[in-house]
């Protein structure tokens, strides 16, 4: 195991693009979704965004996994590190259901759905665990390289949701090899889902203060 969760202040260094490589060797061994595409996408995101760190130590998703009543709460990390100077970063990743054939606004319309849901059930799991990383990656790996008016769009969301939690960052990465991450059809068929999260879900958290409460009385 990785040990206990410290807690730690520190700067994200961007990950790099179309990083397919070989995998990062370390504690982390676990995934709580075993579909080799997915595990592929988990390691190769790790591997970006501890390229240049000296890495002190990891934890696997599974041992990051916060149950309440019996339940898995949503938003555990794929993966979390920790460097020598004792940066921790956590990582969330998401293979993006896009296709070639979306248009512009399709494509802004899915980012943004997957990357609030993914920041606000990361901040119920930073809440449950009361994890105090100051970096949290939303890493998303696309099957494509995407318009220039669609990725503008997503990081333009993300600096709007750093003003409620700043501690959330975006990568937008295509794999050098996209066979590895996205099997055929992939994104065809899917069903939309029930849940909805809008940006004033998110809630407002500070390095000063943390979690800022709603004052409902």
């Amino acid at each position: 195991g990785g040990g206990p969760i410290p807690k730690w202040e520190g700067e994200f260094q961007g990950p790099g693009s179309g990083f397919c490589g070989p995998q990062f060797r370390g504690d982390r061994s676990e995934s709580l979704n075993d579909n080799p595409h997915n595990v592929r996408a988990e390691e190769l995101a790790l591997d970006v965004c501890t390229a240049g760190v000296q890495v002190r130590r990891t934890w696997a998703e599974t041992e990051l996994v916060c149950s309440v009543d019996g339940r898995v709460l949503p938003g555990t990390p794929d993966g979390m590190f920790e460097s020598w100077e004792g940066d921790l970063t956590c990582i969330q990743v998401v293979r993006v259901p896009i296709l070639p054939s979306d248009s512009v606004s399709a494509l802004c319309s899915i980012l943004s759905r997957t990357i609030v849901t993914k920041v606000v059930k990361s901040q119920a799991w930073l809440r449950a665990m009361r994890c105090a990383t100051s970096q949290f990656v939303i890493f998303c790996w696309l099957p494509f390289r995407l318009p220039a008016a669609a990725a503008a769009d997503a990081r333009a969301l993300m600096a709007r949701l750093q003003g409620q939690d700043p501690r959330f960052r975006l990568a937008l990465e295509v794999p050098a090899c996209p066979d590895e991450l996205f099997p055929v059809r992939f994104a065809t068929g899917l069903a939309q889902r029930e849940e909805r999260y809008a940006e004033s879900d998110v809630d407002r958290w500070s390095a000063d203060g943390g979690w800022e409460e709603e004052e409902d009385s």
